[in-house]
């Protein structure tokens, strides 16, 4: 997981942790020593756990507790309908 993570850096990224918290946002360091990744968090299913604000929280997560992580797929919005 950990080469993975190192391969995001500085990308989007989905998380998925242990305790079935979905995380995304923008990885910004791994450090291996303390297990841990940093983020700018972009969005959470559990808001309630951020403190609101104009700017995004900076996170801190468990690599170990992390299930899945890979780079966050952008929302595309559809085009215009064609004319045909």
């Amino acid at each position: 997981m950990v080469e993975k993570l190192k391969q995001l850096l500085d990308h989007r990224v989905r998380c998925v942790f242990a305790d079935g918290e979905v995380l995304v946002g923008d990885l910004q360091f791994v450090i291996e020593e303390d297990d841990s990744i940093i983020f700018e968090l972009v969005w959470s299913n559990r808001p309630h756990k951020y403190e609101r604000s104009d700017l995004r929280p900076t996170v801190r997560g468990k690599i170990s507790e992390i299930l899945e992580c890979d780079a966050d797929k952008p929302q595309i919005a559809p085009g215009p309908p064609s004319g045909n």
